[in-house]
């Protein structure tokens, strides 16, 4: 059964009623009503914003603070005042107000799209859109909206869609320039490929056009560290493998040496260390999803040497002027200058470059009575190839009790290499992985139990551990090991 309410109850409902009809009244009888907030202009919201002051400036000498004061739909690309600042350094004013009025226009029409608010979310990736400047600008979406502008220089969005009542401003951290008059004031960026050219390296930039790598030099995305060969280097490079011209060189071959020049991000010549690095050249793979980057060793004890230096396929870090420096920085990543053009790296380079590691391995394939070795793992072209070679460090060799005579040295070195096989790292599987080398079977075993990257067991049932893997090389890989592999007797 329902329940009724109460006398007291109807009571508070009545005068809760009576209250709300009261305040209806009131308010159809109210002529005072509380105006709307009125949203400012492009204009008036840069003035209201502390760090769009020299935009403002500009706006105001160039006469587009009127434009973007009235109607319209505008879409306005707002550069902070830090922005502003290398730009009148570069010009050597201290203010928008002091550059020509014309160029101001010019460059400022080029931050504003006209009759369209276009908001973040409508942006799309590599997205071409005409500006009131009539040149265009190239948009990339990622986690944030960047911009290509006409010098090709990558200008981020940091602050977006601020609403305003004649379009719409995001705030970007460089001031953007046409490319007409970027090279009028002889401003904007400096990439790889300007900096090459400046210099005169003619012989690297024709490589890199008849490679198709122009645009990866010059591209604001590319951020990487380039051992630039000289002209002379390139010289030497072609008489030595006789091509007239870089056009004469297979386009793959050439695009795969120029990319082992480089080195992903930028890395001052203090910085680096002994040791490999992965380069952009690589080994031939169908694993796209694991691609076997071509290795560079370095060492930087007195200067920086490539891969064991020019005798040995590799280069010397030089500068072209004495007192010059060795770090030439640009806007896309750093320029080495190197003496020599870099041979695609073969296992024989390695061995013979890291001697630190592999001095006792190179002097054992050399050694008196045995095969030619180095000749074989020095051939990208040896039938056999590619190789996998387990490399004992130094410390293995002397670690071994007595000194194997010539025919169990041939046994024991065949017993570390592998043929017809690249097999990396990510090729192994958890638990015993067995391989096949040139004198019997050895064992590689994930996870490891004595402390290495994995363990390996030799045909005498002895293990040891694989402490460097995937040194990449052109014919083949090496992993390092801090045992000499003893086959089965």
């Amino acid at each position: 059964m329902k329940k009724l309410l109460k006398p007291f109850q109807y009571g508070a409902l009545a005068l809760t009623l009576l209250f709300a009809v009261s305040c209806n009244n009131d308010d159809d009888n109210n002529d005072i009503t509380e105006p709307p907030v009125e949203e400012l202009s492009i204009y008036e919201t840069a003035v209201a914003t502390d760090d769009l002051s020299s935009l403002v400036a500009a706006l105001e000498a160039s006469g587009l603070d009127t434009t973007l004061d009235g109607e319209g739909d505008f879409t306005v690309f707002a550069p902070t005042n830090a922005a502003f600042e290398p730009v009148l350094t570069a010009l050597g004013v201290s203010s928008p107000a002091e550059i020509d009025p014309a160029t101001l226009e010019a460059v400022l029409t080029y931050h504003v799209i006209a009759s369209n608010r276009i908001a973040s979310s409508q942006i799309a990736n590599e997205q071409s859109v005409a500006t009131v400047n009539g040149e265009s600008l190239i948009f990339l979406v990622g986690d944030n909206v960047q911009i290509i502008d006409g010098t090709n220089d990558l200008t981020t969005v940091t602050n977006a869609d601020i609403a305003a009542s004649n379009g719409v401003i995001h705030i970007v951290d460089k001031v953007m320039f046409p490319a007409d008059i970027a090279d009028a004031l002889e401003i904007g960026r400096t990439s790889i490929a300007d900096v090459a050219e400046a210099a005169g390296f003619t012989s690297l930039l024709a490589a890199a056009e008849a490679a198709g790598l122009s645009e990866v030099l010059d591209s604001p995305l590319t951020d990487v560290t380039v051992f630039a060969p000289t002209n002379d280097a390139f010289a030497a490079f072609l008489e030595a493998n006789n091509f007239a011209s870089v056009d004469e060189i297979p386009v793959d071959v050439l695009q795969n040496v120029l990319l082992n020049h480089a080195v992903m991000g930028s890395v001052l010549s203090g910085d680096i260390q002994k040791g490999y690095v992965n380069t952009l050249g690589a080994y031939p793979t169908d694993d796209v999803e694991n691609p076997a980057f071509l290795s560079m060793y370095l060492k930087n004890d007195a200067g920086v040497q490539i891969n064991g230096g020019p005798d040995n396929g590799g280069a010397n870090v030089v500068t072209t002027t004495p007192g010059e420096t060795f770090d030439i920085e640009t806007d896309n990543g750093v320029i080495h200058v190197v003496d020599a053009v870099i041979a695609l790296p073969t296992i024989a380079t390695f061995a013979v470059a890291d001697a630190d590691n592999f001095s006792e391995l190179t002097g054992a394939l050399v050694a008196e009575g045995q095969s030619d070795f180095v000749g074989v793992l020095s051939d990208p072209a040896n039938e056999n190839a590619p190789f996998t070679v387990f490399a004992p460090v130094n410390a293995a060799f002397e670690a071994l009790t007595s000194a194997p005579t010539a025919e169990e040295l041939t046994a024991i070195l065949s017993h570390h290499v592998v043929a017809g096989a690249n097999v990396r790292s990510t090729d192994l599987e958890e638990g015993d992985n067995p391989v096949t080398t040139l004198n019997g079977d050895i064992t590689v075993t994930l996870p490891p139990t004595q402390g290495g990257i994995a363990d390996i067991t030799d045909g005498s049932g002895e293990t040891g551990s694989v402490i460097v893997v995937d040194v990449q090389a052109i014919n083949g890989v090496v992993h390092a090991i801090d045992k000499v592999l003893i086959p089965a007797q």
